[in-house]
């Protein structure tokens, strides 16, 4: 199911500009370590 939403995030974050998109990359990968913590 979070894989599903990481690729999603992965799609929305390619259609930023690339500058907008490091931020957003930032904010999901922090993100992903959050559940990936309350997941284990």
């Amino acid at each position: 199911m979070f894989d599903l939403i990481a690729e999603m995030w992965d799609v929305i974050v390619s259609t930023f500009s690339s500058k907008q998109a490091e931020k957003y990359k930032k904010e999901a990968e922090e993100c992903k370590k959050k559940i990936s913590t309350m997941s284990d």
